[in-house]
């Protein structure tokens, strides 16, 4: 695909593979020798919800961040890596946030997803915001369940949802 990519012109083409694994010595294979640009950030995904969610030392975020140089070959690094909190398969971080945290309020919550997001946007790789965070979608754990719709839905299951921080 690469290669196509370039021969209609298109140098900078950007793609990036899914490789079900938090575990950089084995997703950074597809980045080195398989040569992938990218690949979906699974790593931090874990580590930046065990932070924001469930209070986790920061001695882990410390040691995802220094096994990036799996990533560094001639033309790959960090950089490239997808980072995300929720997704189709995962489940969304507002989920994790209100069935972990059910003590807490509504407001600690909000600000919890704050700093899972801010972790996302500025540390490295590039941010992929799954559809409906943004707007506090909490979604019932399981894939299908983590599909709602962005306009107003006809399904009741996903009408019924109790939204991150608005009781709209």
């Amino acid at each position: 695909l690469m290669s196509f990519a370039k021969s209609k012109g298109k140098a900078d083409f950007f793609m990036f593979g899914e490789v079900y694994s938090s575990d950089p010595t084995i997703t950074s294979v597809y980045t080195t020798q398989g040569r992938l640009p990218g690949v979906l950030d699974f790593a931090f995904q874990q580590q930046a919800a065990g932070f924001a969610v469930e209070g986790a030392a920061t001695d882990k975020l410390r040691d995802l961040f220094a096994a990036d140089d799996y990533y560094t070959d001639a033309d790959s690094n960090a950089n490239g890596l997808a980072k995300f909190l929720s997704n189709h398969d995962m489940g969304r971080i507002g989920y994790s946030l209100q069935t972990q945290l059910t003590d807490a309020p509504d407001g600690e919550r909000v600000a919890r997803a704050k700093l899972a997001s801010a972790l996302m946007y500025f540390t490295r790789g590039f941010p992929i915001t799954y559809y409906g965070d943004e707007q506090g979608f909490v979604g019932g754990g399981s894939d299908q369940a983590s599909r709602e719709d962005m306009m107003p839905s006809q399904v009741a299951s996903y009408n019924a949802e109790d939204l991150l921080g608005t009781d709209k």
